[in-house]
């Protein structure tokens, strides 16, 4: 509801009618300018592009975008099976094969600045960093790290409603899940230790 808030405050209205319009008439006035059929045939392909793209991220950020007529079709279900079973191969944001990476800060700035300026300020000044951690946890700014809902909304699983076979179900419960086995996310009582 946040979303259809924000685009009637922003446009007059949740459908964005009156910003489609404008494009209509836009290149309805381009259209009796134009001098030949070619002119025109570009104006309308760019008239049905323009709106077909504000269409589309309108319906995007209402959560309506593409939305299936059958959403138990037996193509919408494979395809989520797959795009959990990609989200299982691929680690569900491989934090695992990731953990070399933090070679990459004394790599970069060297031994002695990275103890100097990282860690020994943080193991001598731990009160204020426990204030720090306590502040985003209470902000929310860590809960992803439990939820896993970032990761997952960029390998699009998330918002997955309606009955379906126990396949289904468990994959769906073993991908929700995934983060906490490869340290995607951790559970809350964990959260203070890993936030920078």
């Amino acid at each position: 509801m946040s979303a259809d808030v924000e685009i009637a405050r922003k446009f007059g209205s949740v459908d964005m009618a009156e910003q489609l319009r404008k494009i209509d008439d836009e290149a309805d006035a381009k259209i009796a300018l134009a001098k030949t059929d070619k002119e025109r045939t570009q104006i309308e392909k760019g008239r049905k592009a323009a709106k077909r793209d504000v269409e589309a991220i309108r319906d995007r950020l209402r959560g309506q975008y593409a939305l299936p007529s059958d959403p138990d079709g037996i193509v919408l279900r494979a395809g989520r099976v797959a795009r959990n079973l990609n989200y299982l191969r691929l680690l569900g944001g491989m934090t695992i094969s990731a953990l070399p990476d933090m070679a990459g800060i004394i790599l970069k700035h060297g031994m002695t600045s990275t103890f100097r300026d990282g860690f020994i300020p943080l193991v001598t000044n731990y009160r204020t960093f426990r204030m720090a951690a306590e502040e985003v946890k209470q902000a929310g700014t860590a809960l992803d790290m439990i939820l896993d809902s970032r990761a997952m909304a960029l390998a699009d699983i998330t918002g997955e409603f309606g009955r379906h076979s126990a396949f289904e179900r468990g994959l769906s419960a073993v991908s929700s899940k995934f983060g906490v086995v490869t340290l995607t996310h951790m559970p809350l009582s964990r959260t203070t230790h890993t936030i920078e």
